[in-house]
């Protein structure tokens, strides 16, 4: 009997597409609790330019892992580099039409992402945690000099 693992919260399963000027799309599908985020990482390393997306979330990492992972045995013989697929034309469209299928009856809501916004949405939320960490250290800090008998106002 396959272990069920313990739900760590929501992931996602993203596909990202970059076409050549020859008209070549690779697909990359992965998975990451902020595919915006991840999206940053993955152009880094990609020489093209990636132009559209999608993101599905799942309701843990057990089965976002299993989603990805049926994707790449679906597409293994067009395996590029990595986890990059390559298609002639139409690739992403391909890809999400058979996480469709997989999907269809499920609570897994698919979203196209609008790549040129990810950014500025990764950028401030991870500004927005830093911004709320500052606040709990200064609200630390506060008590720790009020608990030593100083009374300064900040």
């Amino acid at each position: 009997m396959p272990r069920i693992a313990k739900d760590d919260g929501p992931c996602f399963v993203y596909l990202f597409s970059a076409a050549d000027t020859s008209g070549v799309e690779f697909v990359k599908v992965g998975m990451s609790v902020f595919p915006e985020s991840r999206l940053a990482s993955v152009q880094t390393g990609c020489p093209i330019k990636i132009g559209a997306g999608y993101k599905v979330k799942c309701p843990c990492s057990a089965v976002a892992k299993a989603l990805e992972s049926a994707m790449h045995q679906r597409f293994a013989d067009r395996k590029s580099c990595g986890e990059w697929i390559r298609f002639e034309s139409d690739g992403l469209a391909q890809v999400a039409a058979e996480v469709e299928k997989m999907i269809t009856g499920r609570h897994w809501p698919m979203f196209r992402m609008d790549i040129e916004t990810a950014s500025l949405e990764a950028y401030r939320a991870r500004r927005k945690k830093e911004d709320d960490l500052t606040a709990l250290e200064l609200d630390r800090f506060r008590k720790e000099v009020r608990s030593k008998g100083f009374a300064v106002k900040f």
